[in-house]
Order: C-alpha cells, then sequence, then structure tokens
C-alpha cells in the first residue's frame, strides 16, 4: 500500500516542476543512488531524522523506511587512501650547448648530449652561418645536470 501511495505522488506531483528540472533530479538522484546506495531524498530524511532512511528498501522489502542505525553498505564507494601522485616537474628550460660554424662539431656535441633532447639548428648571425646546439625541453634539475656537465667539458 505504501508503494503504491509513493507511486501515486511521484506521478501526480510530476506536472508541478519543469520537465528540465525533473530530468536533473532523476540523474542526480540515480548517480547518488548508484555511488551510496540511497537517493538524494534519501539523504535529506537520514539528515533529518538522525536515521538511516530508504524509501527503495522499501519497495524492496528489506524492511523500513528508516533504521535506527547506520547501515554498512557492502560494495562501499572507494576512499583516497591518502598517498598523492607525484606532480610532475615543468619541462620548461632549454640551453644552448654552443654555436658552431662547422656541423659536424654541432653533430658532435649533440650526440653527446642526445639524452638531453639536444637538437642542431641553423642560424644566421651577422650575415655568418652557424649550426646551434640546444637542449631540452629540461626540468630544473635537469638543466643543472647538463650546466655541470658543459662546465666539466669546458675546463
Amino acid at each position: 500500500m505504501r508503494a503504491a501511495w509513493s507511486i501515486a505522488a511521484s506521478i501526480l506531483l510530476s506536472g508541478c516542476v519543469p520537465p528540465v528540472v525533473s530530468m536533473a533530479s532523476y540523474v542526480a538522484d540515480g548517480a547518488t543512488y548508484v555511488v551510496t546506495g540511497k537517493t538524494m531524498s534519501d539523504h535529506g530524511m537520514s539528515a533529518a531524522t538522525g536515521h538511516d532512511c530508504s524509501i527503495i528498501r522499501n519497495f524492496k522489502a528489506e524492511g523500513p523506511i528508516c533504521l535506527d542505525e547506520i547501515a554498512q553498505r557492502q560494495d562501499p564507494a572507494p576512499v583516497d587512501s591518502g598517498t598523492h601522485r607525484p606532480v610532475l616537474a615543468n619541462r620548461d628550460r632549454y640551453i644552448t650547448l654552443g654555436s658552431f660554424a662547422n656541423l659536424d662539431n654541432a653533430n658532435r656535441l649533440a650526440r653527446v648530449f642526445a639524452a638531453f633532447a639536444s637538437t642542431v639548428t641553423a642560424v644566421d648571425v651577422g650575415g655568418k652561418h652557424y649550426h646551434r646546439v640546444v637542449a631540452g625541453p629540461l626540468t630544473a634539475e635537469e638543466a643543472s645536470t647538463v650546466k655541470a656537465r658543459l662546465a666539466e667539458r669546458s675546463t
């Protein structure tokens, strides 16, 4: 009998709200039910009464609408374990390793720093043609390593 009254009230009162609002309400109820096992109305009743309330429990013949104790779901939603993913380092640094008139020399240096995504680019400076070797994009740590290795090579 309760189920019949609940269904009748839902059908009769559904015309009081614009269809878009009704659809949004149904979607929210469905999503909440999938995650928590209770509808938005169930959560409202639970908050108001301080009990574990679920209208659907009555339809499924699993007991009264409101229980005195809070029920535990058999398949609760996952909870963050407290571990956080590391933040990816910004790769926003480029270092000019050298500029050479001879392409072979530029390629030789690019191979030495190949682990740091070094490339050779042709440039014209003051009417002269050069081959510039650039490493990057690099993280701050990689940039420090490249600078240290470059300094070692020049001594």
